[in-house]
C-alpha cells in the first residue's frame, strides 16, 4: 500500500517533442478499489482542446507524497 499523494502535475510531451498538456495531480480511489489509485486522466486532447493525432507521446512529472517526499515519474503511451 502506497502513500498517500498530497499533489503534483504531469506534462504530456508530443510527438515532435513539445508540451501538449498539463494534468493536474490528486489522490483518489480508483472505481471504488483502495488498492489502485487514480491520481490524475488525460482525455486525449491538447491544451487547445482538440483530439491529439496518432503517434507516441510521454507523460513526466513529479509527485509529492502526503509525507513530503517526491517522486520524478515517467510513461511512454502510443495513441493511435
Amino acid at each position: 500500500q502506497g502513500l498517500g499523494i498530497k499533489g503534483g502535475a504531469l506534462y504530456v510531451y508530443g510527438p515532435t517533442g513539445s508540451r501538449v498538456k498539463k494534468i493536474s495531480v490528486r489522490d483518489g480511489s480508483a472505481s471504488g478499489n483502495m488498492e489502485r489509485r487514480k491520481i490524475g486522466e488525460w482525455d486525449l486532447t491538447g491544451s487547445n482542446g482538440q483530439v491529439v493525432s496518432e503517434g507516441s507521446y510521454v507523460v513526466k512529472g513529479i509527485i509529492a507524497a502526503k509525507n513530503g517526499k517526491k517522486q520524478k515519474v515517467s510513461v511512454v503511451i502510443g495513441v493511435r
